[in-house]
């Protein structure tokens, strides 16, 4: 049996969800997820977001790690009905798919958004 894909495509945070439907999908995204560690976090999104993650969020500026931050927590939830990766960060939520489920997850989130 093969290994799951990666949940390693960034869809959204809860900054970029301004419609109907993304605000409702992260709210039950929120209020069903289960809470995991920075390990499970780091096998279910993968090396490639990590990176990207410490980057873009300022942790190779400042020793700081998304594993030892005590104010970020993981949780593995759906979004839109499509299994998915959280990551919880200065009460941002960022929203990780599977590459495939791409397609499924785009239209919660209006145009506007996918042109972003």
């Amino acid at each position: 049996m093969p290994a799951p894909e990666k949940l390693s495509a960034f869809v959204t945070s809860c900054v970029g969800c301004t419609t109907a439907a993304s605000l409702e999908a992260l709210e039950e995204c929120i209020a069903i997820g289960r809470d995991i560690g920075y390990r499970t976090f780091a096998r279910k999104v993968g090396a490639a977001a990590i990176a990207e993650l410490h980057e873009r969020l300022g942790y190779a500026r400042c020793g700081l790690t998304l594993r030892n931050d005590p104010y970020v927590s993981f949780t593995l939830s759906t979004f839109g009905g499509v299994r998915c990766a959280v990551l919880i960060w200065s009460a941002t939520e960022f929203v990780y798919v599977a590459p495939r489920d791409m397609d499924r997850v785009w239209p919660l989130l209006g145009a506007d958004e996918l042109a972003a």
